[in-house]
């Protein structure tokens, strides 16, 4: 694979990519993780999931501050960070543009907005969580059509990772109770379904394009987290000042 860099809006977004992340590439030790921002408890239990992972810890947060929950008011700052780090790399994983968290979202436009050329093709997008259909419940880590210049990626599961349940609620104990309430989704997913989910971009789009074809109301607004038409008015002013 080369070399690889995940790009976590949160620490312990690391956690939704472990599985689509093959044993040998993880063996050459040649993974970054990019953490967007946390706060200094969330960052120690970032670094100690890097070192138990065996990958490389990078923090963006420690020249820029970008606001928790509030990323789409540092999205020139995240698009202009991407753009210098893209060439470096083989593979990217991101988060997905999928309505489940406003942060997630910005990130996935930021990268998509900087990307040159045929530089897409390297770009992987991992779901996190959205919701499950209409209703203020959500799904973790699946299918989604929130947008569609998106080509899903199937993997088939084969067991349940020890390591995504160690970080969860051993190294990330500040984030413990949100997994609680994850883990259950996750359980029923595996049982079910079996499978895990990767997105790429299926050619060239505008952010533009892609930000005026969302159609479905986000978790994040069902949950009161923020209004979707505010995030987008964000997104679009710094596309348009692009």
């Amino acid at each position: 694979m080369g070399k690889i860099l995940i790009v976590c809006p949160h620490p312990d977004d690391e956690i939704f990519v472990l599985n689509n992340i093959c044993r040998d590439a993880r063996l050459s030790n040649d993974i970054d993780i990019l953490y967007l921002s946390g706060t200094e408890e969330r960052i120690k239990e970032a670094k100690k999931s890097c070192c138990y992972l065996k990958f490389n810890f990078l923090f963006l947060g420690a020249d820029h501050e970008i606001k928790d929950g509030r990323f789409h008011e540092s999205f020139k700052t995240l698009r202009d960070t991407f753009r210098e780090v893209i060439e470096t790399y083989d593979l990217i994983f991101c988060t997905a543009l999928e309505g489940g968290h406003q942060d997630h979202d910005t990130t996935a436009m930021a990268i998509i907005s900087s990307l040159e050329n045929n530089e897409f093709s390297k770009i992987l997008f991992y779901p996190c969580y959205t919701s499950l259909n209409r209703s203020m419940l959500y799904k973790v880590r699946g299918r989604n059509n929130y947008v569609d210049c998106m080509q899903k990626i199937e993997q088939k599961y084969t067991h349940l990772r020890t390591e995504e349940l160690f970080l969860s609620m051993f190294i990330y104990k500040s984030q413990r109770l949100t997994w609680i309430f994850l883990w259950p989704a996750l359980f029923i997913k595996y049982i079910f379904n079996g499978k895990d989910v990767l997105y790429m971009l299926m050619g060239e789009y505008s952010g533009l394009s892609i930000i005026n074809s969302i159609k479905t109301q986000p978790l994040y607004e069902k949950h009161a987290r923020i209004k979707f038409k505010e995030w987008k008015s964000a997104i679009i002013h710094d596309l348009e000042q692009d």
